[in-house]
């Protein structure tokens, strides 16, 4: 069985976004209607485990100016989160490769950004 970190190293799970206007798309609203929007999230990559103290919620929605999953410029609701770590999101082909490299412990990968973040303050 694989040792999964679950956000006690000091990068956490990596973020993972969705604009509103990818969530408009007919076949998601549908899937909305039927599960709700939590589960929808949580069926794209959003981890329930890791809750933000300021929304009680798994995810935040900000207003703001981002880009979607297509990279069209948008202005609106954008949700955020921390992606999934557990074994069926790992294996579903859909995982980030920050994901995957967290989840094998890959601690040079883990290093190196440690050291990029730094240079970013």
């Amino acid at each position: 069985m694989t040792n999964i970190p679950k956000g006690n190293d000091k990068l956490g799970s990596p973020s993972i976004y969705i604009s509103e206007h990818d969530l408009a798309d007919e076949d998601i609203q549908v899937c909305i209607e039927a599960l709700g929007l939590e589960e929808v999230l949580y069926q794209i990559g959003f981890d329930k485990e890791h809750w933000y103290n300021d929304s009680d919620s798994f995810y935040e929605v900000l207003e703001c100016k981002h880009k979607t999953r297509t990279g069209k410029v948008a202005e609106g609701k954008r949700y955020s989160g921390h992606e999934r770590l557990d074994r069926d999101w790992l294996e579903s082909g859909l995982a980030s490769e920050d994901a995957k490299a967290m989840a094998r412990c890959d601690r040079s990968y883990l290093q190196a950004i440690r050291e990029i973040s730094k240079r970013s303050y």
